[in-house]
């Protein structure tokens, strides 16, 4: 058991506590090696060339025979919405995803929206899909305490009422829409706070555009531990992605119990169990009206998370579930 990568931001590490093997490419160059190599029929990448199985967390595949890899697809954007990528994604997706086709992988999708997409724009068989939904960490399974919620209340500077929303600074995520339907609906005293790396596209400049507003924050990158205890202040979680194939947000919010707004595009929403209110991304009245609503309505949270959001131990033994599946369909 073991794990590769491209690049590690700790060299010489041991994640997890297992062998590691990888090498220090961009995830450009890495991409590059991958497509070579399928073009080549050769495994190119250094200490890729040993393995019995290998576990694909994402499209990234290595050149093998097929009994030999299991491929996870998180979603295929890059074709259903070509504009939110960059050329170079939108060539590599495709590329890889003819290798799946021809190659006969036998692939993990992460919801049954994934699946279907899979076998409606990438021509995939059903009967080689297996669906996993990922996992949260185990922090948003937990209460946190209120003298620490307070504690990360202040080293962020917020005050509730406000609206949380968790996403990398992109186009895809819808934020611009997002934002202008706040601003339409809010009371004196309201914010959306937004969290998130900074992305590509138009977004990229959010954090500046909004450094100095009391109405709309733009807070960067949060660690785990903090993001819990904003998920439970929260007086509504949004998420009105123009798609997304999962949405691990969406389940982090649900788990810690928080009312959530999302897109009917996300995959997560098959864990939501009636526990979100789902709007059009495209209608900005619908996220405004929405936001009102919750904004205004002064109920509890609900009374029981969602029971379908996994640990990533639950998703862990799934996986563990799946292979033997796998290996007896060879």
């Amino acid at each position: 058991l073991g794990t590769y990568s491209h690049s590690w931001t700790t060299p010489g590490v041991q994640p997890f506590g297992v062998a590691h093997r990888g090498s220090s490419a961009t995830a450009r160059a890495w991409r590059l090696r991958l497509m070579i190599g399928h073009l080549l029929h050769l495994t190119i990448l250094p200490g890729l060339d040993c393995f019995e199985t290998f576990l694909a967390t994402d499209l990234a595949f290595p050149f093998a025979p097929p009994d030999r890899v299991v491929v996870t697809v998180h979603d295929l954007t890059a074709m259903t919405h070509p504009a939110m990528h960059s050329p170079l994604t939108r060539l590599f997706t495709r590329f890889m995803l003819a290798g799946l086709k021809t190659r006969r992988h036998r692939i993990i999708a992460v919801s049954h929206r994934t699946a279907r997409d899979l076998a409606t724009h990438a021509g995939i068989e059903p009967a080689r899909i297996k669906v996993v939904y990922p996992g949260v960490a185990e922090v948003f399974h937990q209460i946190p305490d209120t003298e620490r919620t307070r504690t990360v209340l202040s080293k962020y500077g917020l005050t509730p009422p406000f609206v949380l929303s968790v996403g990398t600074l992109e186009p895809r995520k819808n934020l611009r829409r997002m934002i202008a339907a706040f601003e339409e609906i809010a009371k004196p005293g309201e914010a959306l706070v937004i969290v998130g790396g900074k992305g590509w596209g138009s977004e990229v400049g959010l954090d500046v555009q909004y450094r100095n507003s009391s109405r709309v924050r733009v807070i960067g990158f949060v660690p785990d531990a903090d993001l819990a205890c904003l998920y439970h202040s929260c007086q509504v979680f949004v998420m009105p992605s123009l798609y997304e194939g999962f949405g691990s947000p969406i389940a982090e919010a649900l788990a810690c119990n928080a009312r959530v707004i999302c897109s009917n595009q996300c995959g997560a929403i098959e864990l939501a169990d009636g526990q979100a209110t789902l709007v059009d991304p495209l209608r900005k009245s619908e996220i405004a009206d929405s936001l009102r609503q919750h904004l205004d309505d002064p109920q509890t949270r609900p009374a029981q998370p969602s029971h379908k959001v996994h640990s990533y131990n639950d998703t862990a033994l799934q996986l563990l579930q799946v292979f033997p599946d796998f290996i007896e369909a060879y």
